[in-house]
């Protein structure tokens, strides 16, 4: 089963002032992808009219590239960077470093708000 269904994941964080980075692996038997932008466009709320059809159809291949992409962390959630001695600004990214032979995909379709 583990064979199977198991791959493992490489979490890559570069400091963005001493160019260092850190790599932590990790096991994973399934993928939770996102189907739908951070903010998606709001409807009205009475509307009968079916989505915007020029709205940019997202394919898988679309959200396992937003799942890997590079993600930055400045601000409150600045990175503590062993080299440096003090939080910066990085870069964080997901490798796939191993795959399995049957992948899950779990697809995101709503995205956590902390404005409402």
């Amino acid at each position: 089963m583990e064979r199977l269904f198991q791959g493992r994941l490489v979490l890559q964080t570069r400091c963005l002032e001493c160019e260092c980075y850190t790599e932590r692996r990790e096991d994973f038997q399934d993928i939770s992808v996102p189907v739908q932008e951070d903010e998606p466009c709001k409807a009205e709320p009475e509307s009968e009219v079916s989505p915007d059809p020029k709205m940019e159809l997202k394919t898988l291949k679309w959200a396992i590239s937003q799942f890997a992409s590079v993600e930055r962390i400045f601000g409150e959630d600045k990175y503590f960077c062993e080299t440096c001695h003090h939080y910066t600004e990085a870069e964080r990214s997901l490798l796939f470093d191993k795959t399995p032979e049957v992948v899950t995909i779990h697809l995101k379709c709503f995205a956590a708000n902390s404005t409402e």
